[in-house]
C-alpha cells in the first residue's frame, strides 16, 4: 500500500506541478501497473485459498495445482 501511496503522491504532485503531460502518463502508467499486480496477486491468493486449501496437501493433484499455476498466468498475462 505504501507503493500506491507515494505513486499517487508523485502523479499529484506532477499534476499540481504543471510538469509535462508525456510524464504524467508515465506515472500513470506506473500505479496502473502497480494496481493491476496487486489484482493479480490478491486474485491469486484467492484461487490458492479456495482451490487448494480446503483438500488436504497431499490430496492437491498435480492436475489441480497446475490448473491454478495456468490460470495464474492467464491472469498476469491479461493484466499487463
Amino acid at each position: 500500500m505504501c507503493r500506491f501511496r507515494r505513486q499517487v503522491q508523485v502523479l499529484e504532485a506532477t499534476i499540481e506541478g504543471g510538469v509535462s503531460c508525456s510524464y504524467a502518463r508515465q506515472q500513470l502508467s506506473a500505479l496502473r501497473g502497480a494496481v493491476n499486480g496487486m489484482i493479480a496477486e490478491v486474485l491469486e491468493s484467492h484461487l490458492r485459498e479456495t482451490l487448494a486449501q480446503p483438500m488436504q496437501h497431499d490430496d492437491v493433484t498435480q492436475s489441480t495445482e497446475s490448473s491454478i499455476n495456468d490460470t495464474v498466468t492467464l491472469i498476469r498475462t491479461y493484466l499487463k
